[in-house]
């Protein structure tokens, strides 16, 4: 799936250029991928590797149209597909070889519609969250909040969701393992935060600055 010319077993990004060169309309099949090093690591969080996106194809005989990544994913992905065991997991792994094995049809339907979402590394030496674009691929070491909400920013990237959040996650020396069942499914939101125009404004200042 993945276009990153830092990995040898990845495809390099000169393919991926010459692929939107030659097809316009594949590019939007290609979405940047993030990942815990990119949200932790760069200021900018723009990501630096790209991937092939067909897990929403429901019919393979679709799969044509979208030739030549089509191609891509069937001799780089098929394979190792077809040599998993036949577990109940494995079986729909097959099935859908062109998916993603984490792939979160709900959680990227809510995401695409918006321009921005939140997110955070699950594992990280402190606890910070960010916006990202929405038109991406997230790494399963990502937790994503599908909001654009500034409000709701302000409130997971407070003093009493880290406190929250400390408290009830496992330790890993001085950081962080974020688990959003855990920590945010729980942690009680102010009331009508979201039309609280104060958590709006200081969320999206703290953002900009």
């Amino acid at each position: 799936f993945v276009f990153d010319d830092t990995d040898s077993a990845s495809n390099p990004t000169a393919l991926m250029r010459e692929i939107i060169l030659k097809h316009p309309d594949l590019g939007e099949r290609i979405f940047p991928f993030l990942g815990g090093d990119e949200i932790n690591s760069r200021s900018d969080h723009a990501a630096h590797r790209h991937v092939i996106y067909l897990s929403d194809v429901k019919d393979e005989a679709e799969l044509s149209q979208f030739e030549p990544l089509t191609a891509i994913v069937r001799e780089k992905v098929y394979p190792e597909r077809m040599r998993l065991r036949d577990t109940s997991s494995g079986k729909q792994l097959k099935k859908k070889w062109r998916a993603y094995q984490a792939h979160r049809p709900k959680l990227y339907e809510r995401a695409h519609k918006l321009e921005r979402v939140i997110v955070t590394s699950l594992v990280s030496s402190h606890l910070s969250f960010v916006f990202v674009p929405a038109i991406a691929v997230f790494s399963h070491k990502l937790g994503i909040i599908p909001s654009s909400s500034a409000s709701i920013f302000t409130c997971v990237q407070s003093r009493p969701h880290e406190l929250w959040t400390r408290f009830l996650s496992a330790p890993i020396g001085d950081g962080v393992s974020y688990s959003p069942s855990d920590c945010f499914s729980t942690f009680p939101l102010p009331s009508s935060f979201e039309a609280d125009a104060e958590l709006e404004a200081a969320g999206e200042t703290y953002h900009t600055q």
